[in-house]
């Protein structure tokens, strides 16, 4: 599992809430209005794309964009985070909570 800051600019509220929901069903962290991150697999990856794709192509899309950043352990350990509680270890995967 690699670790992203997914980014998004999206006009339509369907297509934005159609992206949030996806997003958080993959597990992925939401550190502002419109950044999230998180760790997946590469097919889950290529899903999301594929979501990203048949949005762009909606006739209201404009100038909607979308921003798929990787990080490596270097950029992990070296973002700095502030004013935010943020676990980059539950994010990364390194972390596992279990709900009883």
């Amino acid at each position: 599992m690699k670790t992203y800051i997914i980014f998004y600019d999206i006009t339509n509220n369907k297509s934005r809430n159609t992206v949030v929901k996806q997003l958080k069903r993959a597990g992925f962290y939401r550190i502002q209005k419109s950044v999230f991150m998180g760790s997946t697999t590469a097919e889950y990856l290529q899903d999301l794309r594929e979501l990203f794709d048949v949005l762009l192509q909606k006739e209201d899309a404009g100038f909607d964009s979308y921003i798929l950043l990787p990080l490596n352990e270097l950029s992990l350990k070296q973002m700095e985070i502030l004013n935010l509680k943020l676990d980059i270890d539950l994010i990364t995967g390194k972390k596992i909570v279990i709900f009883v």
